[in-house]
């Protein structure tokens, strides 16, 4: 290989989360990466510093489905060695893009869930089709990598996992600006936290069952004086959330800050909360917990969570509950509130998930050791495929 891999990469409206992720994948010495940023008029998407970024249209179908119309054309050639392809059922250039791309001799990775929350026989038939195609398939966890090749039909040895993950380098260092314990106390007393805190933070959205955390603290006020529940974040929820504080009388112990999205703004509610308790459907929100070493409070519905419920482990950084029960729930949060020790284990074993010295961890530095391995792969098939040997 003579210089950096050249990578195209589709991606749709990027999130705030997202844009380190990739400056960090730019920023690698064997990667030139060209980012073609999916443009719909019902989308926001952060600007990427220190990233080549062109934008190109993403087309919404009826059916849930899209495409990319630049997949009928891109890579062109000589533009690209490894082109990275959005995985889904629901996309029509897919299949197309990742066709052309054999074609042409360029390296490609169908990157994606791999599997979708709600089962379809005939989706996860196309789906695995299409990724069947790619010389690497891409995942975000190791439980669905295994899932696909053990019964799948998928080549172990052609599957690869990037744990989506969080850069938390913005947290972690907020959480040092925070330790200074009279700062804290000072925020507290400002924001009226004199007791223990449970802390929500996310949309507030039905799928998300915030109003559930308002149910918590009112069952569990009278064990633990001066509780408080905070929940930060906005939606159509908002209101369902008030009514049940209303009803169930708490109404003064629930604090409803808005949307926050600057680390600064998030890192002392963090700081000063105990728990973090969400109630359904939790993803990156489970890192971004673990960066403050807060214990996740959450149920035992994988299916419905996102893939990076991986790292939540029962008793060692959270507690899992079965869903739909809320008294275990309730229960969940009290073992947590009343157990320092339990806590404290918590605490360090969430520290240890996003640890970027711990090989093992959730972190956007393995996220990106992924993707590097799984070009380099790609890069590799398509060499071979192309007839070329190691060092000719």
């Amino acid at each position: 290989m003579a210089g950096p891999i050249r990578v195209i990469l589709w991606q749709g409206a990027v999130p705030t989360y997202r844009a380190p992720v990739w400056r960090m994948l730019s920023e690698h010495p064997d990667i030139d990466l060209l980012l073609l940023r999916g443009q719909t008029p019902d989308q926001r998407s952060v600007e990427v510093p220190g990233v080549r970024v062109e934008p190109v249209r993403l087309v919404r179908l009826p059916l849930g489905l899209d495409m990319y119309p630049s997949q009928w054309v891109r890579p062109r050639v000589g533009e690209a060695d490894v082109a990275i392809v959005p995985w889904s059922s629901r996309s029509l250039s897919a299949l197309w893009c990742i066709s052309r791309c054999r074609r042409l001799g360029i390296g490609v990775v169908a990157w994606g869930h791999g599997a979708g929350k709600q089962s379809s026989s005939w989706r996860d038939r196309l789906r695995n089709a299409i990724g069947r195609r790619a010389d690497v398939t891409m995942v975000y966890s190791r439980g669905v990598a295994d899932q696909l090749t053990a019964g799948g039909g998928f080549d172990p040895a052609r599957v690869r996992v990037a744990a989506n993950s969080l850069d938390t380098r913005l947290a972690r260092a907020a959480r040092s600006a925070w330790s200074d314990e009279s700062r804290l106390n000072a925020f507290r007393v400002e924001q009226r936290l004199d007791g223990p805190v449970i802390l929500y933070v996310s949309r507030l959205i039905p799928s998300k069952r915030p109003e559930l955390v308002v149910e918590v603290l009112a069952a569990l006020r009278e064990r633990h004086r001066g509780l408080k529940a905070v929940l930060i974040g906005d939606g159509p929820q908002r209101e369902i959330v008030m009514r049940t504080a209303d009803r169930l009388g708490v109404g003064d112990a629930v604090l409803l800050p808005g949307a926050l999205f600057e680390e600064e703004q998030l890192a002392p509610y963090f700081c000063a909360a105990d728990v973090f308790c969400y109630p359904r459907s939790i993803g990156l929100s489970l890192q971004h917990a673990f960066a403050y070493g807060l214990p996740v409070v959450t149920d035992d519905d994988a299916v419905s969570h996102g893939p990076e419920v991986e790292a939540l482990v029962h008793e060692k950084n959270g507690l899992i509950y079965q869903r739909g029960d809320v008294g275990a729930m309730i229960e969940a949060v009290d073992r947590l509130l009343c157990d320092p020790a339990l806590r404290a284990r918590c605490r360090e074993g969430a520290m240890e998930v996003i640890d970027p010295a711990n090989p093992e961890s959730f972190t956007a530095e393995r996220m990106i050791e992924g993707f590097v391995g799984a070009i380099r792969a790609a890069y590799a098939s398509a060499a071979s495929r192309r007839g070329l040997r190691s060092g000719a």
